[in-house]
């Protein structure tokens, strides 16, 4: 579809919703690349952080880029709004403080479908009670051109994570209060405690059909040689929490974002993600952790105690965690994200050579 005619099936698409009762002329703001009006001043705390430096840490290198050939975009929206494009998406998702939703809306098909998929996780949460720390769902509906839209509350992102020069450390030091909300959603999302025997003989059935059956069955044997009693929770996962789906309103109270699909998994999936992410993005650290995987070394602290925060969160869903299992659940964790990712998105991480999944296996070799 040609530049125009991506543009004018939003529109038409944006002005069905009645959310505005004039058109308003969004210009291309050079640092964020997002669509603002002249009216957007009041927004940029609230989207992109209160921290101006952080800000600048986080979006300066735009301004070194090519100008984007989208210059300006009328749409039936908020002044206050800003607007966020997703051309190969054929979307946009549109916040306004002032009118209290963000929408996101899609027409291409396959996009449209993950927004389905997420409308349905939202009403489900919305059905289970679970309130605060997911985004409450409006509306959602069809537009006459095949777009699929929602509408949610708005939440702010005042405290941005994105801007802070180590996000990954704040996260880990940081759990207890930003991933604890999160218990009330497993809990009421019909949580299955395992024992590790019985997860590690499903995890081999779903082994066999991954294109790298015999890399796992490597992990498989590893853990196995695991032999204190030490349990596994499988219930709903959010399965991507990173720096961008994790808002953070002025009382720093975390509201989790983008929850795209039935994901059912472990909860370590959660717990240990942005310790997989600190690992990567410090070059000192992920020494010493590769070191410790190799049984050379001890864990850096910050992964000891994001670990014992894991197994009293575990403890709180009555589940039995072994002191002792602070390497295996990394195997673990591990194993079963290349199991998720495969079965949800045909993605195989263990042919990442440079990825935590395949390292993680050369670490056991």
């Amino acid at each position: 579809m040609e530049k125009l005619e991506w543009q004018e099936e939003l529109r038409r698409a944006v002005a069905e919703l009645n959310l505005s009762k004039t058109e308003v002329k969004f210009r291309i703001h050079p640092l964020y690349r997002v669509g603002v009006s002249s009216f957007y001043s009041a927004s940029i705390d609230e989207i992109f952080g209160n921290s101006f430096l952080g800000r600048m840490r986080n979006f300066g290198g735009n301004l070194f880029k090519f100008p984007w050939p989208l210059k300006a975009f009328s749409a039936h929206l908020p002044l206050d709004s800003i607007i966020f494009f997703r051309e190969t998406k054929k979307g946009l998702i549109a916040s306004s403080q002032k009118g209290d939703f963000v929408l996101k809306l899609f027409s291409l098909p396959a996009n449209a479908k993950l927004l389905d998929e997420e409308i349905s996780t939202l009403k489900e949460f919305k059905r289970l009670g679970v309130t605060g720390v997911v985004p409450e769902i409006i509306s959602d509906g069809t537009t006459t051109n095949g777009a699929r839209w929602m509408l949610m509350k708005f939440c702010s992102n005042v405290n941005a994570l994105s801007n802070l020069p180590d996000p990954e450390v704040y996260f880990l030091k940081n759990s207890p209060e930003l991933l604890n909300p999160l218990l009330d959603l497993y809990r009421k999302s019909n949580p299955e405690v395992i024992s590790l025997p019985d997860w590690l003989e499903r995890a081999s059935f779903r082994a066999q059909k991954h294109p790298s059956f015999s890399k796992i069955e490597i992990l498989l044997k590893e853990i196995r040689k695991f032999k204190d009693r030490h349990d596994l929770v499988h219930t709903r996962i959010h399965h991507d929490i990173q720096v961008n789906n994790v808002l953070l309103d002025k009382d720093k109270h975390p509201v989790f974002i983008d929850w795209e699909g039935e994901i059912r998994g472990l909860t370590l999936i959660d717990f240990f993600e942005f310790s997989r992410r600190y690992i990567s993005a410090n070059p000192d650290a992920a020494k010493k952790f590769w070191e410790f995987m190799r049984g050379e070394e001890s864990s850096p602290k910050i992964l000891v105690d994001n670990f014992d925060f894991y197994r009293t969160s575990a403890h709180a869903l009555n589940a039995t965690v072994s002191p002792e299992a602070h390497r295996s659940v990394y195997l673990l964790y591990a194993l079963e994200r290349t199991l998720l990712l495969y079965e949800k998105r045909k993605v195989n991480r263990l042919e990442d050579a440079k990825g935590f999944e395949a390292k993680i296996l050369e670490s056991v070799k």
